[in-house]
């Protein structure tokens, strides 16, 4: 079982050298250019690794066959954890509007683990190029026979389109925020977290997470909506600050707008929670 380390860069900042897909070997002398490179070796080998990733920001490259950041069926490693070289140096953006990270076709994904340390995923693209992400982070496909685990670990992310993360499919993921930022100001979206009825199946933790939402669009969204959909889910939801609101070409009457909204757990924790309102579009409906 191998446990190895893989390096990611597009120049020779930091003792590195230049990045290169076709001739690199992953090393911190010869790197990959693109993390989908990093990320594809790691999946095939078996044990523990790490994606290490120089300062700059990192488009996707592999628009053409749908694969974005992270994608794949029945991978072998046991887990990775995708970090920079120096805390929050590292942008990644999407090359098309769909994703900044994404896990489909989730076969063999079971018992297996992903860790994203220190990474701003999203950014202001009408200057870093690429696009704005639907999702910044979105877990699709319940093709898992036992639950995979993601943990986020004081990442930054900025104006997902739709919602930042999105567990759609029944996905069976245990997923761990701690210590995270959130700054969906800049585009109309719709929540930090959204799971709709039935998408979540497994467990979700939130320990700390400081969010700026104030161009909510689409009723019956909010902050973090996580609405369960299989037995034994839980929910741990603490240390929230958020500034939220209505965006002003949202019009829609009637409609609920949750802060924080929880569906269907066993067990749920929420505290510690403070979401501030910032703004109301006529006829909205706080809980």
């Amino acid at each position: 079982m191998a446990d190895t380390t893989y390096y990611v860069s597009k120049s020779t900042d930091n003792g590195y050298g230049l990045g290169n897909d076709s001739t690199g070997d992953g090393t911190k002398a010869t790197p990959y250019l693109t993390i989908e490179k990093a990320t594809d070796v790691a999946h095939a080998v078996a044990g523990d690794h790490t994606i290490i990733i120089n300062d700059g920001v990192y488009v996707d490259t592999e628009v053409s066959t749908n694969r974005y950041i992270i994608i794949g069926a029945s991978p072998t490693m046991t887990s990775v954890t995708v970090r920079p070289e120096n805390a929050g140096s590292v942008t990644i953006i999407p090359g098309v509007t769909t994703a900044a990270i994404r896990f489909n076709n989730t076969t063999g994904w079971g018992g297996k683990s992903y860790t994203f340390q220190d990474l701003i995923i999203g950014q202001n693209t009408a200057v870093s190029g690429g696009e704005d992400a639907d999702y910044l982070l979105w877990l699709q496909s319940a093709s898992m026979a036992s639950v995979m685990n993601i943990t986020c670990t004081r990442c930054t992310f900025y104006n997902g389109t739709v919602y930042n993360v999105n567990i759609i499919n029944a996905a069976l993921v245990d997923l761990t925020f701690t210590d995270c930022v959130y700054d969906g100001s800049r585009v109309e979206s719709r929540s930090f977290l959204f799971s709709g009825a039935s998408g979540a199946a497994s467990n979700l933790t939130i320990d700390g997470l400081t969010a700026t939402h104030t161009n909510h669009v689409n009723n019956g969204s909010g902050m973090i909506k996580w609405d369960a959909g299989a037995a034994n889910v839980t929910a741990d939801i603490q240390n929230v600050t958020a500034t939220m609101g209505i965006s002003p070409t949202d019009t829609t009457s009637d409609g609920l707008c949750y802060g924080i909204f929880v569906a269907n757990c066993d067990n749920a924790l929420v505290n510690n929670c403070n979401i501030a309102i910032s703004q109301t579009a006529s006829g909205a409906t706080w809980s």
